[in-house]
């Protein structure tokens, strides 16, 4: 989701810590060797005295398609990554690093090489080279997924020898983030002949082969270690993974109890969880807001959105969410186009509001109704939003629906008004695009934003990174001014718990909401 870029995780939606998220993002390049470390695969022992145990995780879904095109991540993340090694891997603090592409780089702005490893084959025996890398890629421009259009300004891809060389049409420096989630998922070409085996089953090269056997869909996923998998230290830890559905409420008593080794919990739940044991993981993972897709109506004339953002006290909001900040911006610190200045752009002021509505020609006020769903602290949240809002003459009806109503409304183009939740990503230049642009696929309306997508192209083409960085900020200055998504009021935190006599040290990649898998390992003995 991009300036034609993709990652609507499915949506970029959290719900939660837990179904659904909008990613995207990172830049860099590498022509180093794996190296160690839990997100890498690597490290932590090698591949020496391989692990024969289980390790059982708590999942709020797990991923309905195993076609990599199709899927999202969030909190799918897990079971994916099980079922699929990726071109290029992110570390922890959000830099990437090789995968099954053993180098990579941008040879200019608009052309990105990788080179693919030999001697590496699908689960069905069909060898991965550049040739297979190229057909998935070009499925881009043939499949719709939440994170497709991520790839639109691709205007060729080819092989030669182990190069996979891709030409854009406009600079994109997000390629390496776009590569190491589903897009650099690699389907083997038989299964890409037939993609509907794709619905039951993964057809990849995978750290896990999915036991069809002792899999019960949408309750129970069973993983065990491919022996053929090119890095064995990636599955040092452990033979079997099971990926084990649960509702929220019942996560925490299940990692405590050790049915599972970890999960997702609310904040709400994080004193619970320390004082059993459980080790606890949190960082800022999220936005939430107002979303006025619609620009049709009132909310076409900025003066209306800035009063939507002056109705709002963000400060009295942060103690409903827990952990995270107050933000009228979608870049959260650690971000090129994180600007405190825009971030803080916004006092809560009713007059002002009123005063902007009036300027704007509704003396009366305006209402209107958002869509929310209740899961974990959301429906408080839009409950006191429309409370604040209501102090400007602003009326806010909330529909409530269910987590998966909700994901399928954040495609609705006809629904004018959400309440959003989105996971951010280590970059600006994906958000931006897929928030922004005329053509980014949480753009369902094709909201123009001329000032803004200038400020846009000028960075992703910027010669040095500070250049780069000095065009994010006054980018983040102009989405403050102009408020494109209504009223963004606060940056979330995920949390994550794990039972430290189950697994050791896992921790959070950056903006992620569930810890990636490869390189686990059970505590020392």
């Amino acid at each position: 989701m991009r300036v034609s870029k993709g990652a609507a995780p499915i949506v970029a939606a959290v719900l939660g810590c837990a179904a659904m998220s909008l990613t995207a993002c990172g830049g860099g390049s590498s022509t180093a060797g794996p190296d160690a470390g839990q997100n890498g695969g690597g490290g932590d022992g090698g591949a020496a005295g391989q692990g024969n145990g289980t390790l059982t995780l708590a999942e709020v879904a797990v991923t309905p398609t195993w076609d990599s095109y199709k899927m999202d991540t969030g909190g799918y993340i897990q079971p994916e990554q099980a079922a699929y090694d990726t071109l290029i891997r992110q570390n922890p603090d959000g830099s990437y690093k090789p995968g099954l592409a053993s180098a990579y780089k941008y040879t200019d702005p608009s052309t990105f090489v990788m080179t693919i490893r030999d001697g590496i084959a699908f689960d069905d025996g069909t060898p991965l080279t550049a040739d297979a890398v190229v057909q998935n890629i070009k499925r881009a421009k043939t499949v719709t997924g939440p994170k497709t259009s991520a790839l639109a300004d691709v205007k060729s891809v080819t092989a030669s020898g182990k190069d996979v060389t891709i030409k854009l049409s406009a600079p994109d420096p997000e390629l390496p983030y776009y590569f190491s989630e589903t897009l650099g998922m690699m389907i083997s070409p038989k299964a890409l002949a037939h993609p509907e085996s794709l619905t039951k089953t993964p057809s990849g090269v995978g750290p896990y082969t999915l036991d069809q056997t002792r899999t019960v869909i949408n309750s129970k996923y069973v993983f065990t270690r491919n022996p053929k998998f090119w890095d064995p230290s990636y599955t040092a830890g452990y033979k079997t993974m099971v990926f084990q559905v649960s509702s929220p409420s019942a996560i925490l008593n299940g990692v405590v109890s050790g049915q599972y080794a970890g999960g997702a919990i609310s904040y709400r739940e994080i004193g619970a969880a320390k004082a059993a044991g459980l080790k606890v993981l949190s960082q800022t993972s999220f936005f939430m807001g107002v979303w006025t897709r619609d620009l049709k109506g009132p909310f076409g004339n900025p003066l209306v959105r800035r009063a939507l953002n002056y109705a709002v006290d963000r400060k009295a909001l942060q103690p409903l969410i827990g952990g995270g900040m107050p933000t009228a911006t979608v870049f959260p610190p650690g971000t090129p186009a994180y600007n405190k200045a825009a971030n803080d752009r916004y006092s809560y002021d009713p007059g002002k509001a009123k005063q902007l509505l009036a300027q704007a020609g509704y003396p009366n006020g305006i209402s209107f109704t958002a869509v929310n769903t209740n899961y974990q602290f959301f429906d408080a949240y839009a409950q006191a939003v429309a409370s604040q809002m209501a102090k400007a003459g602003i009326k806010v009806k909330i529909k409530d629906v269910s987590s998966a109503a909700y994901g399928a409304a954040l495609f609705d183009s006809k629904i004018p008004v959400m309440f959003l939740y989105y996971n951010p990503t280590p970059g600006a230049f994906l958000d931006a695009s897929t928030l922004f642009t005329r053509k980014g696929s949480f753009n369902f309306n094709h909201n123009a934003f001329p000032s803004i997508e200038a400020l846009l192209k000028k960075a992703a083409a910027a010669p040095s990174a500070g250049e780069a960085g000095t065009l994010y900020q006054q980018l983040a200055m102009e989405t403050a001014e102009q408020a494109p998504l209504g009223a963004v009021t606060n940056f979330g935190e995920a949390y994550y718990a794990y039972n430290p006599k189950l697994v050791a040290n896992m921790r959070f990649t950056v903006f992620q909401v569930y810890p990636f898998i490869g390189g686990l390992r059970p505590p020392a003995s």
